[in-house]
C-alpha cells in the first residue's frame, strides 16, 4: 500500500511528465552533474605502455641512435632512452619553439654540433629528439615518424 507522499510524489513527477517539465529526481540529477563538473580535477593521463624506457631504448638501438627522448612542448620528460634526458629535453624544446616561431611550416629541426646530430621531430603534440653520431638522414626521420605515429602519448 502507497502512502500519501509517496501517492503525491508519484502523482506531481507524472504531472511534470505530462506537461514536458523535468521530474524532481531529473532536476536533482542535473545540478549533482554540475556540480561534479564544477569540482572536477584534470589529472595527467599516465603514460601509454608504449611509451616506456625499453620502448625508446629499442628504438634507439634499431636506428643506431644514441638516445631518444619524447618531451611536452615545456620540456618535461616523458619517456626516454637514457637517464640524463632532462637538460637535453629543455634545450631542444626551446630550441624548436623558437625555430617553429620564426618558421611556422618547419616539419622537424637538425642541428649538427661537432660530430654529434640533434633532431627534434614534432608528432601527437609532444617533441621527440634524436641524439646520434654521425648524419641522420630525412629517410631515417620519415621511419621512425612512421614507428611513432602509432604510438600513443595521452
Amino acid at each position: 500500500m502507497m502512502s500519501i507522499s509517496d501517492l503525491a510524489w508519484t502523482a506531481t513527477n507524472m504531472y511534470r511528465r505530462l506537461t514536458g517539465r523535468k521530474t524532481l529526481e531529473q532536476e536533482r540529477m542535473e545540478r549533482m552533474t554540475y556540480l561534479r563538473e564544477l569540482l572536477y580535477v584534470p589529472r595527467e593521463k599516465p603514460i601509454h605502455p608504449a611509451m616506456s624506457k625499453r620502448f625508446f631504448e629499442r628504438l634507439a638501438q634499431d636506428f643506431a641512435f644514441d638516445s631518444v627522448v619524447c618531451a611536452k612542448r615545456d620540456g618535461s620528460v616523458l619517456a626516454a632512452s637514457n637517464d640524463d634526458a632532462f637538460k637535453a629535453a629543455v634545450r631542444n624544446t626551446s630550441l624548436f619553439e623558437f625555430v617553429a616561431s620564426e618558421l611556422p611550416d618547419a616539419s622537424y629541426m637538425m642541428i649538427k654540433t661537432g660530430d654529434k646530430v640533434h633532431a627534434v621531430y614534432p608528432n601527437n603534440g609532444h617533441l621527440f629528439m634524436i641524439e646520434a653520431d654521425g648524419n641522420v638522414s630525412p629517410v631515417e626521420m620519415h621511419s621512425l615518424a612512421k614507428r611513432l605515429e602509432g604510438v600513443k602519448t595521452s
